[in-house]
């Protein structure tokens, strides 16, 4: 009798440290789960996004943190509204994190093969509509600015004159040219969401568990936005990557507009050099203004974020 009691008791404690250790599993992982707001059956966040996701991504960050969880229909994504958390992400973390388009190969051979007919592919979109839309929020940030637009036209006349065509190496010798370029990629961040990347295994990241199979999102739009790091955010304002002698300052670095880590955008040089050319060919030789009234400064969110059209 006394042999069956104890056994009894032995299971008894045996069942209930089984359900003690589920219980603190359970809470554990309820800990680790990245927030988010409230979502649909099947298609999860998606009719919430409205037409300016970034923008909608960036509010939530005040309600849910700078690391939300979304479910767009099918796929569970996180996003990363923070530039500081978007570099730990995809610089100290690219193992983890690979771009989403590369995750769905799994035939080395063809991806060797093609390798250089998909960076010949990413040159191409990465030279023409971003340059393009670039060139169009440059034009217009001169149009609305026009101390802005004076002041670089005294610079690059002041270096180069009226005749001199402009050249790469020019470039440290027209910094609040330099500054006028960054500003305006910071200002319109003409791709707000970096490109998705795919968690290869379960990752614990800022102490999150991002699940294996979780697309990631850098929110490009809200790291050029934050308060904390650019003063006046909302405004145009190239002199805030000029130090007090008038050089570039490290500000420079934080910009992400071709996102940033391993991954990031191969033709970002190449991309930076056309601008410069174009920009200050046109301030050399020519003076801009509007014979319309602008449009808003939203623009229009299509591949990249357009600025709407405008004489």
């Amino acid at each position: 009798m006394i042999s069956w009691t104890l056994a009894v008791f032995l299971l008894f404690l045996s069942l209930l440290k089984i359900v003690q250790k589920k219980l603190a599993a359970s809470v554990s992982d309820s800990s680790k789960a990245t927030p988010g707001p409230w979502k649909l059956p099947l298609l999860g966040h998606l009719p919430f996004l409205g037409f300016f996701p970034h923008e909608t991504m960036l509010k939530w960050k005040e309600k849910y943190g700078p690391i939300i969880f979304l479910q767009l229909g099918s796929y569970p994504a996180v996003v990363i509204n923070d530039g500081a958390l978007i570099k730990a992400a995809f610089v100290l973390k690219v193992q983890p994190f690979r771009l989403y388009w590369l995750s769905l190969y799994f035939f080395p051979n063809w991806l060797i093969e093609n390798a250089v007919r998909i960076s010949l592919l990413e040159l191409l979109a990465a030279g023409v509509d971003t340059n393009s839309s670039t060139l169009e929020w440059l034009i217009y940030y001169l149009v609305k600015y026009p101390q802005v637009q004076e002041k670089a036209v005294e610079e690059i006349h002041a270096a180069l004159g009226t005749n001199t065509f402009p050249r790469y190496s020019d470039r440290v010798n027209l910094p609040y040219c330099e500054a006028l370029l960054l500003e305006t990629l910071r200002k319109t961040t003409i791709v707000p969401l970096s490109l998705p990347h795919n968690a290869l295994e379960d990752t614990e990241f800022q102490g999150f568990l991002i699940k294996k199979d979780t697309l990631v999102l850098g929110n490009l739009y809200a790291a050029h936005n934050d308060p904390k790091i650019w003063a006046d955010a909302g405004s145009f304002h190239p002199e805030r990557f000029l130090d007090d002698n008038g050089k570039l300052n490290k500000m420079e670095a934080i910009v992400m507009s071709f996102s940033t880590g391993k991954r990031k955008c191969i033709g970002e040089n190449l991309a930076r050099n056309q601008l410069f050319l174009f920009a200050v060919s046109i301030l050399q030789n020519y003076r801009l203004q509007a014979t319309s009234q602008l449009p808003s400064e939203r623009g229009v969110l299509g591949i990249t974020l357009a600025c709407e059209s405008f004489q």
